[in-house]
């Protein structure tokens, strides 16, 4: 019985093209800048309750583990009319502070 090589017993193989991205519509022209806040002691989480703001998000991990409370992350858009093509659209720009 003759030995084989792999090459021999898997033949060619298809070449592997990244995907395609589709546009959604809604871009996001710049990275959002993300703020970090600790909650509130004693909220009822029935709405989002923010105590001090944090430097980094991993500050925020530390801060959240120590105290026992959550973390809120928060981003800021605008609404920006685009009226470039034939039918208006709606997108999002990051605000920057």
């Amino acid at each position: 019985m003759p030995a084989e090589t792999a090459a021999e017993v898997k033949g060619p193989q298809p070449v592997q093209r990244p995907a395609k991205r589709r546009n959604s519509g809604t871009s996001v022209a710049t990275e959002p800048v993300e703020r970090f806040f600790l909650a509130r002691s004693g909220a009822d989480g029935a709405h989002p309750a923010l105590d001090h703001e944090i430097a980094s998000e991993s500050e925020a991990l530390v801060e959240s583990l120590k105290t026992g409370l959550s973390y809120y992350v928060i981003s800021e858009f605008r609404a920006i009319p685009d009226v470039s093509g034939k039918m208006p659209q709606i997108r999002k720009e990051a605000v920057k502070r």
